[in-house]
């Protein structure tokens, strides 16, 4: 007897909810305006289709927004460690 194991790749894994997100308004507008648009662009389609569009949506926005954020939250970490440098060296 053999056995022939075929090597699959693993893929990014599951999408994870950064629960700190729901907190900030600016995102939670987003996701509302998000899937009020989706809702009216599908008013016809299956109720089952319509989950899966604003699941998709959802991640896609929340990867989007928490790019965004990390992004600008570095910069303004680095401009505050800057400033505190500038005043050390007053």
């Amino acid at each position: 007897m053999t056995w022939n194991f075929i090597h699959y790749d693993k893929g990014t894994g599951y999408f994870k909810l950064n629960n700190y997100l729901l907190l900030d308004i600016e995102y939670q507008n987003k996701i509302i305006t998000s899937n009020q648009e989706i809702v009216s662009l599908n008013e016809q389609a299956h109720p089952n289709i319509l989950w899966e569009l604003i699941k998709g949506r959802t991640r896609d926005e929340t990867i989007k927004y928490a790019s965004f954020k990390k992004k600008t939250d570095i910069q303004n970490e680095r401009d505050i460690t800057s400033k505190i440098k500038s005043w050390k060296t007053r």
